[in-house]
């Protein structure tokens, strides 16, 4: 009973927090640094949001939250509310823009953003060290796109982290982009595109039989699932079973693969929601606990 009281009253507390942030009421924080540069292209910018006494502590946690757009669009502006409610939690959160990708442009690519967020990390870890912040790990959160590469950075690019990642957090986000998880879900025109989009590749339809070895290689190397293994850090995952964008497979790619792995992991599911998650009133309920899970994440793993 008494769970369930305290369950229902962190939910409430998740949504109060976030009515005051949309209506422009300023959450108890230190404070923010916007725009501020990691690299030298106009996208690579973030801002980082500080919670009150950061630096009288003797280490924090950061959470960097990357924007969604499938792949092609969206914006740090757009992640002001969640970073605010991080921040009043007690930890410092970072949102971050990000090159974007463009079927005009093949030069930029998955991996391209990849090498922006070992960038931002870097430059993160230099603004601590510079105002005495003291932050000594991290995780990545995001939805769709931004979860996707919260995800692929986690999984992939560990090792190259210059601030030692803890657990990522991902929503509606792609998990396993092989031709089978998508074949029934999406035309095969619209699967090759995505994948051309986010390889920097020119495949054709034809090829998804023709040079099926070299499209599904591709696939492998693009897909989160692909790098999962027994040392990868905890995740936190929701998707929505209605979704029209992202096929429920790619949950239970993931799903299955953190479990053989032996992965701690933990989802929300989204059974009422389509892509967006705000189409139904269920859905605030639902994230306010993911916001609530996202806070224990950090009790638990910053602590």
């Amino acid at each position: 009973m008494m769970e369930t009281f305290n369950r229902i009253m962190s939910m409430i507390l998740a949504l109060f927090m976030s009515f005051l942030s949309s209506v422009g009421i300023a959450l108890p924080r230190t404070g923010s640094v916007n725009d501020y540069a990691y690299g030298s292209d106009a996208a690579q910018m973030m801002d980082i949001y500080l919670p009150s006494g950061a630096q009288n502590k003797a280490s924090n946690g950061a959470v960097l939250v990357l924007h969604d757009g499938l792949f092609d669009s969206g914006s740090k502006s757009d992640l002001k509310n969640i970073c605010d409610s991080i921040a009043s939690s007690g930890y410092v959160a970072v949102a971050l823009n990000y090159r974007l990708l463009s079927a005009k442009n093949k030069t930029v690519t998955v991996y391209s953003v990849l090498d922006d967020l070992t960038l931002a990390i870097k430059k993160l870890k230099e603004y601590s060290d510079e105002n005495n912040l003291n932050i000594t790990k991290i995780a990545l959160a995001g939805d769709s796109a931004g979860g996707y590469y919260s995800m692929m950075y986690s999984y992939s690019r560990i090792i190259q982290s210059p601030i030692p990642i803890k657990f990522t957090a991902a929503r509606v986000a792609p998990s396993d982009m092989t031709y089978d998880k998508w074949k029934d879900f999406y035309t095969d025109e619209q699967y090759i595109n995505l994948l051309n989009l986010m390889g920097g590749t020119s495949y054709t339809v034809t090829d998804i039989t023709a040079d099926a070895a070299s499209v599904n290689r591709t696939a492998l190397y693009l897909s989160p699932v692909y790098y999962l293994n027994r040392s990868s850090v905890p995740t936190l995952f929701g998707y929505a079973y209605k979704d029209t964008v992202i096929p429920l497979s790619n949950r239970d790619s993931l799903k299955t693969t953190l479990d053989n792995c032996g992965v701690r992991n933990d989802s929300i599911e989204y059974t009422s929601a389509t892509h967006d998650l705000s189409n139904v009133f269920n859905s605030l309920l639902k994230n306010a606990d993911f916001s609530d899970q996202l806070v224990k994440y950090c009790n638990e793993f910053f602590a």
